[in-house]
C-alpha cells in the first residue's frame, strides 16, 4: 500500500486544499502548504465551558466570568482551532464566503482529529442552522456541510432539526447582552428529541449566544446532553 500511495503522490502532486501550492514533504491526503497548515488552538487557559480565553491567572478549568452570570444551555465547546490563527482564518473565510464548499471535507477531517477525549459518544449531529435568505447569498449552508461529513466520519448520526424562523443581523462586534437578543425566539426545533446526547455543530463561535439560543431549544425539545463542536472560538 505505501509503494501504491507513492506512485499515486509522484503521478498526482499533493496540492494545498486552500492555495493549490505544492505540499512536497508534507504527506497526506487531505494536505496544507506550509502556509496554510491549520495549528490546534493557542496555548493559555480556556473557560471549561464555553472555550473563552480565560484572564491571566485563573487556572485551566476554571469558569469565565460570562458563564458564571449566566450559565449556557450547552454542557461544553469544542473548538480545535483558534480564530486567531491567520491559517485557520483563511481557510474559514473561503469556506464561509469564498464560495469554497469543497473545503468542507478537509476541515471537517481536521475538527474530527483535533478532537480532545470524551465524553460520548453522541447520538445527533444537529448543524446551527442558517436562514434560507443566508443560505441562498452563500449559494451553500456551511455548518450543513460540516454535520455531513462529519457523519461520515462516524462522530453521529445527522439530523436537521433546528429551524431559524427569523433572520437575524449578523453578530458582529456587539457585546454578549446584545447578541442573545438578537437571536431570542430565532430558532425552533421540528421534532422531538429522546434525551440523547447532541454535538451542535457549527463554524465558529464567537460570544457564544447563538449557540445557547440553539442548545435551549434542542434542550426544551427533549434533548439531553448538548455539546457544541466548531471549528475555530474566536
Amino acid at each position: 500500500m505505501a509503494a501504491l500511495l507513492e506512485v499515486v503522490g509522484f503521478i498526482w502532486p499533493p496540492r494545498c486544499w486552500l492555495c493549490g501550492a505544492g505540499t512536497e514533504g508534507l504527506g497526506g491526503w487531505d494536505p496544507w502548504c506550509s502556509e496554510h497548515r491549520l495549528a490546534g488552538r493557542c496555548g493559555g487557559a480556556t473557560c471549561v465551558r464555553c472555550a473563552a480565553e480565560l484572564p491571566p491567572g485563573l487556572a485551566p478549568g476554571s469558569t469565565c466570568a460570562g458563564c458564571r452570570r449566566r450559565l449556557p444551555a450547552f454542557t461544553r465547546v469544542v473548538a480545535p482551532f483558534a480564530y486567531r490563527d491567520p491559517a485557520a482564518r483563511a481557510a474559514i473565510l473561503a469556506f464561509k464566503h469564498g464560495g469554497r464548499r469543497d473545503l468542507g471535507a478537509p476541515l471537517a477531517r481536521a475538527m474530527a482529529s483535533g478532537l480532545p477525549e470524551g465524553p460520548g459518544p453522541f447520538d445527533l449531529l444537529v448543524p446551527v442552522p442558517s436562514h434560507p435568505s443566508r443560505r441562498l447569498a452563500r449559494g451553500h449552508d456551511p455548518p450543513a456541510l460540516l454535520a455531513a461529513e462529519l457523519e461520515l466520519a462516524g462522530l453521529g448520526q445527522r439530523a436537521s432539526v433546528l429551524r431559524r424562523v427569523r433572520a437575524t443581523p449578523p453578530q458582529g462586534s456587539s457585546g454578549a447582552p446584545a447578541r442573545r437578543g438578537n437571536v431570542r425566539g430565532a430558532f425552533r426545533s421540528v421534532a422531538r428529541l429522546g434525551g440523547g446526547a447532541v454535538w451542535l455543530v457549527d463554524d465558529v463561535i464567537a460570544s457564544g449566544a447563538t449557540a445557547d439560543a440553539c442548545a435551549r431549544t434542542l434542550r426544551e425539545a427533549g434533548a439531553g446532553r448538548v455539546e457544541v463542536l466548531a471549528l475555530a472560538r474566536a
